[in-house]
């Protein structure tokens, strides 16, 4: 899979990787495998250029206009254990969900790069994007959709529509 990935890297592609490398309960921030950054590591041995990692966090902040507490967390996030569909089907019937995406500033992974170094950095990063500071809320547009733009330095491809699911 990595060799795959680092193709379609070295191609110019954008990938989106969850490095925790499982599925969790939404509340917390399960540790980093790095092994999954190979991708990367395939990438660089392929081209002259550094691959740039952006991290990100997905943050829910309501469902149905009431704050997000454990109780439905637990109703959003989906774990291993639990089949895709019927937990789809539930988050489509449970009510719209208001969620952020917060970027980090992007990082430069090239043959010089210590991937567990980077990883540890990374999984920092996401942990400190979803301790953050809400956005303000923004006013939707009739359709509900809403471009949500990382902060400056966010390099190219680092916008994302997005908005109530």
């Amino acid at each position: 899979a990595a060799r795959e990935s680092g193709d379609r890297l070295a191609a110019g592609d954008a990938s989106v990787l969850f490095p925790e490398g499982t599925t969790s309960d939404g509340l917390r921030v399960l540790p980093f495998r790095s092994a999954l950054i190979g991708a990367a590591r395939e990438a660089v041995g392929r081209g002259d250029r550094p691959v740039m990692i952006q991290p990100f966090a997905v943050v829910y902040l309501r469902r149905g206009g009431l704050p997000i507490g454990r109780g439905a967390m637990a109703e959003i996030a989906w774990t291993g254990d639990e089949d895709l569909v019927p937990h789809l089907l539930g988050i489509l019937n449970g009510g719209p969900i208001d969620a952020e995406l917060r970027f980090g500033a992007p990082r430069a992974f090239d043959a010089a790069t210590d991937r567990k170094a980077l990883s540890r950095d990374l999984e920092q990063e996401v942990r400190r994007l979803m301790k953050g500071r809400p956005l303000s809320s923004p006013s939707l547009p009739d359709d509900g959709a809403v471009t949500v733009t990382p902060p400056s330095g966010g390099g190219p491809g680092a916008r994302a529509r997005g908005g109530k699911c």
